[in-house]
């Protein structure tokens, strides 16, 4: 939807324009790292029936978010790519099942999509 829009407003420029808007958003993404991250880390232990260290938790949001904002600025994610990896070790460091996992990444979804409204 935001390519649409940006290109509505933009002439439609193509590929150029969206490698742009999602410059645009990843840098938006990192200036709102740590509100989006906290948001999260606010809800999490309220949709989690695994009990989780705040600390742990901030750091899995942060590693998720980091491979959001990559995601976004590329526009793919290899899944061999060393954030991948490291969001992983990670959260088999803290025994994090990958539910949990996909519940924190949406919450992080959420709170970013929260940012841009």
């Amino acid at each position: 939807m935001l390519v649409a829009i940006f290109e509505t407003k933009a002439g439609g420029g193509g590929t150029r324009d969206r490698a742009e808007l999602r410059r645009q958003v990843a840098r938006v993404l990192e200036d709102r790292a740590s509100a989006i991250a906290n948001q999260a880390v606010a809800v999490f232990p309220f949709t989690s029936p695994q009990a989780l260290d705040p600390d742990d938790c901030a750091r899995l949001s942060e590693a998720a978010l980091e491979l959001l904002v990559s995601s976004v600025r590329d526009g793919e994610q290899d899944p061999r790519h060393p954030l991948v990896a490291g969001l992983r070790q990670l959260a088999q460091d803290r025994s994090v099942s990958p539910q949990n996992l996909f519940g924190l990444v949406y919450l992080l979804e959420r709170a970013a999509l929260d940012e841009f409204a």
